[in-house]
Order: C-alpha cells, then structure tokens, then sequence
C-alpha cells in the first residue's frame, strides 16, 4: 500500500513539473492572436467550449442564420442605436508620462461623456 502511494506521488509530481516547464515556455513565448495555438491551447480552448454549452444543446442547430442580409440587417440596426462618443480616439505612446496619460485620458472621458449624454439626451 505504502508502494503505491509513492508511485502516485511520483506521477504527480512528474505531471506538476511537465505542467511548469509548459507554463514557463508558454510565458516566455508570450501569448499572440495571431500566432497558431499549440495542440494543448487547442484542447484547453475545446474543453472551455464543451464545458460552456449544456450537453442537450450541444447538437441542436442554430437558431439564426449568418446570411448576408441578416448581417446587414443587425449592422444597420446597430449603426441607429449606437453612435460615436468621441471624435478622437484616446491615444498614448509608450514615451508618454504616466501623469501625461492619466491627465489626458480624464479630459478625453469628460469629452466622451458629455457627447455621450447629449446623444442620449436628443434621442429622448
């Protein structure tokens, strides 16, 4: 029985070093949008999605269809609900102070608000 024991902990720890050592090459690498996912990425994102949708829904089509027309339709109907808050967008450099940043970025919400609050206001 002790024997055992020993053998799962062994297993285990040699899956929590594997596990780091991934870690650590997947932190060093960096994370990329563009790159291509690594197998175990592929799987964890699968798994993610498996667990996010119920078993008795998973086989079920879907309800909406992606046809042009119902694309344009929803890009129209958000065009007339949403409009722009701001006519410059927020912009910074990585040569930018942080006080800069935080300065610029407080006129540049109270901008944004207040065009905001003016749309809402006219659409009353």
């Amino acid at each position: 029985m002790n024997m055992k024991l020993w053998k799962v902990a062994l297993i285990l720890l040699a899956i929590a070093v594997v596990a780091a050592g991934y870690g650590t090459v997947l932190v060093r690498r960096g994370f990329s949008a563009r790159g291509t996912p690594s197998s175990i990425e592929k799987f964890a994102a699968a798994t993610a999605l498996k667990l996010a949708v119920p078993s008795k829904y998973r086989g079920l089509p879907n309800p909406f269809s992606a046809s042009l027309e119902n694309l344009s339709e929803d890009r129209d109907s958000v065009s007339e609900r949403f409009s722009l808050c701001s006519v410059e967008p927020f912009v910074f450099t990585h040569r930018t102070k942080v006080n800069e940043i935080e300065d610029a970025f407080r006129r540049w919400l109270d901008a944004a608000l207040a065009v905001a609050v003016k749309e809402y206001g006219d659409q009353l």
